[in-house]
């Protein structure tokens, strides 16, 4: 088989597999194969066995959406929002990205952008973002159960309401998506989700790290030190790479 489409169950038992799976997929990917484009940068963006490198990451989605790999398109603008923040023409070709995507049946940039609508720091129409989201949602959206849990926890465009919060991060974690993970982790440390319980903030918190979030890895680093001063505000969706 081609090396991207590889069983990836050994890996994580034998870095030198791993080591020499990065080497054959990185020259698949170089040589023109698409998928290999794709789950390259995906490793280079998530860390999986490799140095985070969101630059070179960034190349190769965008590679691979010059070829016509739509859900590569819709990373490459989330990415590239979460890189360079503030700026509006990186917005607008973010925004562009995600219409792209949707327009050829891209589910997860209906999730991407109604985020980036919600979001107050791109400064667009909130209401506009909300309703991408329940779109999302109603087409059973992994990423959408994460960020419409995110708004409210923050406030994004609704109130914040912790009760809600829980209901969709709960979707998300059984999923086991990495950042809901650790978002749920963090719900353990804050009063206004419940009692507090740093037992289980850990286990949640090193169940994400295990998925590899490096942000994760350096929380539960952090706990291990014995230092609890962190609470569900210290992160969100906004500033985790999903």
């Amino acid at each position: 088989p081609k090396p991207f489409e590889s069983d990836f169950t050994m890996v994580k038992m034998f870095p030198w597999i791993r080591k020499r799976l990065r080497k054959a997929l990185k020259k698949s990917a170089d040589k023109g194969y698409v998928k290999a484009m794709k789950k390259y940068a995906m490793m280079l963006k998530d860390g999986d066995g490799i140095a985070i490198d969101n630059e070179e990451s960034l190349k190769y989605f965008k590679m691979a959406a010059d070829n016509k790999d739509y859900d590569s398109l819709a990373n490459y603008g989330n990415l590239l929002l979460i890189m360079k923040p503030k700026d509006e023409a990186i917005l607008q070709e973010s925004l562009q990205c995600f219409r792209t995507a949707i327009e050829n049946g891209n589910i997860d940039a209906v999730a991407y952008i109604g985020y980036a609508h919600a979001n107050p720091e791109n400064k667009l129409d909130q209401n506009v973002g909300i309703s991408y989201l329940k779109e999302a949602i109603e087409k059973d959206c992994d990423l959408a159960y994460l960020y419409y849990a995110d708004v409210y926890i923050n406030g994004y465009g609704v109130n914040k309401d912790p009760k809600e919060a829980m209901k969709y991060l709960k979707i998300s974690v059984d999923r086991g998506n990495k950042t809901a993970l650790l978002l749920y982790g963090f719900t353990f440390l804050n009063p206004e989700y419940g009692p507090i319980n740093k037992k289980e903030a850990m286990k949640y918190i090193k169940n994400s790290a295990d998925k590899g979030l490096v942000e994760s890895m350096y929380y539960y680093g952090y706990f291990a030190l014995s230092n609890p001063e962190f609470n569900i505000k210290s992160v969100s969706a906004s500033n985790v790479i999903i």
